[in-house]
């Protein structure tokens, strides 16, 4: 099977830097031109699961315009708490911010969701999607998600190829996999960076 792995194009508050999580922003002017451009060089799909995240869907409907998208609620972005929305300058001088900073991160978000519940949620999420295409009979899919979920699966898969997870990944950009099925199991064959 053959996985498009994207995050989605450019949305409102990505280019000032915002903490872009649960908040649903659509995509800029600017994000709508990126999606055209990409939607030249990408493989086409047979299926597309997407995050229920407007920015997701929009991407979406601009790459595979042919194809209706099937939301997963598991490919929403982590959430943010407290810093949702906000952008570093703007959250200098709160508290609960400045003891997350202290902390390196801790072990989550500030009344948000935690690292290792965010973890077990999009690589859960991405199993139920390669299952749900597989008895679907869908060879080749797209996946349009959030930054965060691209990198918690691709370090999953195959983190010296994904590039580990402090490398992020920018906007309309993200990996092709090729996955083996095997016995409740799936093998990673590839992870490229597109």
């Amino acid at each position: 099977m053959e996985v498009i792995l994207l995050r989605h194009s450019i949305a409102e508050g990505n280019r000032e830097r915002r903490f872009l999580g649960r908040t649903d922003a659509p995509l800029t002017a600017e994000g709508i031109v990126l999606a055209k451009e990409r939607s030249h060089c990408l493989m086409r799909v047979e299926h597309v699961y997407v995050s229920p995240l407007i920015r997701a869907k929009e991407t979406a409907a601009i790459l595979w315009p042919d194809i209706p998208a099937e939301e997963r609620p598991g490919l929403r972005e982590v959430d943010f708490g407290i810093l949702e929305n906000r952008t570093h300058d703007e959250l200098s001088g709160d508290a609960a911010y400045e003891a997350w900073l202290r902390e390196g991160g801790g072990k989550g978000y500030p009344g948000g969701e935690s690292f290792l519940d965010f973890e077990n949620r999009a690589k859960d999420e991405f199993l139920k999607i390669i299952a749900d295409a597989a008895a679907k009979g869908k060879e080749k899919i797209g996946i349009v998600t959030h930054g965060g979920v691209i990198m918690k699966i691709a370090a999953s898969l195959c983190p010296t190829a994904a590039g580990g997870e402090k490398t992020g990944v920018s906007n309309c950009n993200g990996f092709h996999v090729v996955l083996k099925n095997k016995i409740k199991a799936i093998e990673c064959i590839d992870i490229m960076p597109i």
